[in-house]
C-alpha cells in the first residue's frame, strides 16, 4: 500500500480499523475500463466498454463499472491517492468518442465530470486537467443537448450538480465562458433546503448518516468492508472497492467536513466530532503537495485543535468551522491570544468559523458552555 494515505485515531477503535481497511482494500482494487476494455457493439446498440464482474448482477452493464470506478477513485482522492485517482480521470477520459455521454446516458457523464473537478480540487493538477479539456467541452455539450430547456436541477440534481463544480474547475482552468455557461445551467433544485446540494451526498448516499446527534460514526459510514485481507481475484472486487470508498469519504467528507480547492491553496474543515469523543488525530490528510495535520483534545470546556501543515511549498489557507456540542462559545484563542468570532447555532451543536493561514503550528482553544445552541452575540 501506498505510504502517503490519510490516518485516523479516534476514541472509536472500530472506527479506526475500519478505515485502516478500507485504505487496503481500495489499493487493491482492480484496474479501471479504459480504451482496451472496449468490447464489440451488442446486437442493435453502440459500441461501449467491457466490464468486469461488479457483484451485483450487472456485469454486462458496462455504465456500472464506469459509475464503481468513479466512486472508488473520489475515495482515493479522499485518502491522499492522487495517482490511482489521476489514472481513472485519464482512463476513462481516453475512451473512445462512442463512450460521448458514457454508455447508459448522462448520469454516468455527470459523475465522471464531478470526478475530473474533485480531482483538480484536490490536486491542483491544472496540466493534467488542460490537457483532458477539449473532451470534458465535448461532454459538457452532450449534457446540455440532453437538457435544453435548463431544467436539470429538478429533473437530474446529479447532472445538475456536476455542471456547478466543473463551473469551478472551467474558471481555474482560465475557460470563462464555459464556466458561466455552467454557473447558469447548474441552478439548484427548487425544494433544495437552503438552496444546497451537496454532490458528494448525492454520490455517497452514506453522508446523510453523518447528521446531527451522531454519537456513532464507525455506524454511520456503514457498510463497511470487513477486518480481512482483500482478493482482487473475487467477482466482488469492484463492489468492495466502492464500500471503502464509501467509508473513507465518510470520514473525509462526513466527519472532519473536508472541502479541497488546492488551485487557491485553500481548504474548508468543519469537525463534527460526537459529544463523547475527547481527542482526535488526523495526519497526512493531502491538499496539492501539501499535506495537513489535525490533532484535537478536550479538557472539561476547553476544546483545544492544533492545526499544522507538515508538508507544501506555500502555506495553505485554512476555513476552520468545528461544530461543537455546546449551547454557548464563552471564550476563544488563537496562539494564545484572544480572538473575536461569531459562532452560530447549527443542528446539533453550535458552528465557530475562523480563517488562518497554516504558516506556523496554529492552535486554536475554544471554551463552550453545554447545552441547547440559541443565538449568540459574537465572542471578544
Amino acid at each position: 500500500m501506498r505510504e502517503r494515505w490519510i490516518s485516523v485515531r479516534s476514541p472509536d477503535a472500530s472506527l479506526d480499523e475500519a478505515l485502516e481497511w478500507s485504505k487496503v482494500r481500495l489499493d487493491a482494487a482492480p484496474p479501471v475500463p479504459g480504451p482496451g476494455s472496449v468490447g464489440a457493439p451488442a446486437q442493435g446498440g453502440p459500441a461501449g466498454p467491457a466490464a468486469p464482474s461488479t457483484g451485483r448482477g450487472a456485469s454486462a452493464d458496462p455504465r456500472l463499472a464506469i459509475e464503481v470506478a468513479v466512486r472508488a477513485a473520489l475515495g482515493a482522492l479522499a485518502a491522499g491517492d492522487f495517482d490511482t485517482a489521476r489514472e481513472t480521470v485519464r482512463r476513462l477520459g481516453a475512451l473512445p468518442e462512442s463512450f460521448g455521454a458514457i454508455p447508459g446516458g448522462p448520469t454516468a457523464t455527470s459523475l465522471y465530470l464531478l470526478l475530473l473537478s474533485r480531482f483538480l480540487a484536490w490536486t491542483g493538477e491544472l496540466h493534467t486537467v488542460r490537457a483532458m479539456w477539449g473532451r470534458v467541452r465535448s461532454m459538457c455539450a452532450d449534457l446540455l443537448e440532453a437538457d435544453p430547456a435548463g431544467e436539470a436541477a429538478d429533473a437530474d440534481p446529479l447532472r445538475a450538480a456536476a455542471l456547478r463544480e466543473l463551473a469551478l474547475a472551467a474558471e481555474s482552468i482560465g475557460d470563462t465562458e464555459l464556466a458561466a455557461q455552467l454557473e447558469v445551467r447548474g441552478g439548484v433544485p427548487s425544494d433544495a433546503p437552503h438552496g444546497v446540494v451537496d454532490a458528494m451526498e448525492l454520490v455517497f448516499p452514506e453522508l446523510a448518516r453523518f447528521g446531527a446527534g451522531r454519537s456513532a460514526p464507525a455506524q454511520a459510514v456503514g457498510p463497511l468492508p470487513p477486518a480481512a485481507p482483500p482478493s482482487p481475484t473475487l467477482p466482488e472486487a469492484f463492489e468492495t472497492a466502492e464500500a471503502a470508498a464509501a467509508a473513507i469519504v465518510g470520514v473525509v467528507h462526513g466527519l472532519l467536513g473536508v472541502e479541497p480547492d488546492a488551485t487557491r491553496h485553500r481548504i474548508v474543515l468543519r469537525p463534527r466530532l460526537p459529544s463523547a469523543w475527547d481527542r482526535l488525530e488526523v495526519r497526512a490528510l493531502r491538499l496539492g503537495d501539501a499535506e495537513i495535520a489535525v490533532r484535537y483534545h478536550r479538557e472539561d470546556d476547553r476544546h483545544i485543535f492544533r492545526l499544522d501543515q507538515e508538508l507544501g511549498g506555500v502555506p495553505v489557507r485554512l476555513i476552520f468551522e468545528p461544530v461543537l456540542p455546546a449551547a454557548r462559545l464563552v471564550a476563544a484563542s488563537v496562539d494564545g491570544e484572544p480572538a473575536e468570532l461569531d459562532p452560530r447555532p447549527v443542528a446539533g451543536g453550535l458552528a465557530v468559523p475562523i480563517q488562518i493561514v497554516l504558516d506556523h503550528e496554529r492552535t486554536v482553544e475554544l471554551r463552550a458552555e453545554s447545552g441547547r445552541p440559541r443565538f449568540q452575540l459574537p465572542v471578544r
